[in-house]
């Protein structure tokens, strides 16, 4: 049974992992411009480059600052789904413990550290957003 179990959560969690991983993907693919290789273009300096070349010229710039918020984010997100998929599994040991005080005792252990972690990866996540928001690279307008 158990082993059913552990099989069971696994599968949940791996879906759980490509789920996220392809609302990831869209979200940042929808931007993408479809490319047309074959055409040469004139470009501003007289030398001829393909569409593809103006295309990569015409995406912007990302900076380090908004590469690091993007990933702390998506790890916070993971980690968010990982304590959610770990809440059902706890229920699930719970539910099977069947009234043995040793089980329910763990079982309502793991639920405080959740708890616990979910109270952590939130208020993470807004510091990360509220940091992000700030710009400190920049010269104030005199």
């Amino acid at each position: 049974m158990r082993t059913t179990t552990i099989k069971f959560c696994m599968l949940l969690t791996m879906f759980a992992i490509n789920i996220g991983q392809m609302a990831f993907i869209e979200e940042n693919t929808a931007q993408a411009a479809p490319v047309e290789i074959d055409k040469l273009i004139q470009s501003p300096t007289g030398t001829d480059i393909t569409k593809e070349q103006e295309v990569v010229g015409k995406l912007p710039k990302v900076e380090a600052q908004t590469l690091l918020t993007i990933v702390i984010k998506y790890i916070l997100r993971l980690a968010a789904i990982l304590t959610m998929i770990a809440l059902i599994i706890t229920a699930i040991y719970y539910l099977i413990s069947m009234g043995k005080e040793e089980d329910i005792s763990k079982a309502r252990n793991i639920l405080i550290y959740l708890i616990i972690g979910i109270v952590i990866i939130a208020s993470s996540y807004g510091i990360v957003t509220g940091i992000s928001q700030f710009d400190f690279f920049t010269e104030p307008a005199n």
